[in-house]
């Protein structure tokens, strides 16, 4: 009974490191696909445009009051 307990301790251990591998293979794999999306899309649609600048809020509170 004493050796059948430590074997399945073993084993335990080594299911427990065999998931703990394929966890770190899958988020890898995960972070791999992400980055190659984004680079896609990247280039896809080239860099962002810069926003017009907008007029600070006193002066858009002017215009809206009128003279």
């Amino acid at each position: 009974m004493a050796t059948q307990r430590r074997t399945g301790a073993n084993g335990d251990q080594k299911d427990n490191n065999r998931i703990f591998g394929w966890g770190i293979g899958i988020v890898a794999l995960l972070l791999l696909l992400v980055v190659i999306y984004n680079v896609i899309a990247f280039k896809r649609e080239g860099p962002l445009p810069k926003p017009a600048a907008a007029p600070p809020a006193a002066v858009q509170q002017q215009k809206s009051q009128g003279p």
